[in-house]
């Protein structure tokens, strides 16, 4: 199987850091997979404290759509932001590492090139 087509695309489509790990960087694999696990915990976190804030600071009743989001563009959302820039930058790191390590395998086996 072609591994420099196989290993980006479980880095971009699973999980990043899979991709290092199917090319035997399990070392690599595993920082970037615990790296993805802390950004996605952050997330999570900060998500859940801006919600808990705006639920209890409304009064209670149904709101329009637009009051929420309204609400919400008046949190501080830059630890947020920065967790998302983190994340993409660590995806695309792992996809592209895990293309060229994937090609030069292939080619130190001596599959077809590209």
């Amino acid at each position: 199987m072609k591994q420099y087509i196989v290993s980006p695309v479980c880095s971009a489509f699973v999980v990043p850091g899979l991709g290092q790990v199917l090319n035997h960087n399990l070392k690599k694999g595993g920082i970037i997979l615990g790296i993805i696990l802390i950004l996605i915990v952050n997330a999570t976190i900060q998500i859940a404290l801006i919600l808990k804030t705006i639920f209890k600071e409304m009064e209670p009743g149904l709101y329009p759509l637009e009051k929420y989001l309204e609400r919400i563009m008046q949190e501080d959302l830059s630890f947020l932001f920065f967790l998302v820039v983190a994340f993409a930058v660590i995806w695309v790191y792992s996809v592209s590492d895990a293309f060229w390590v994937g090609l030069k395998i292939e080619k130190q086996a001596g599959g077809d090139s590209l």
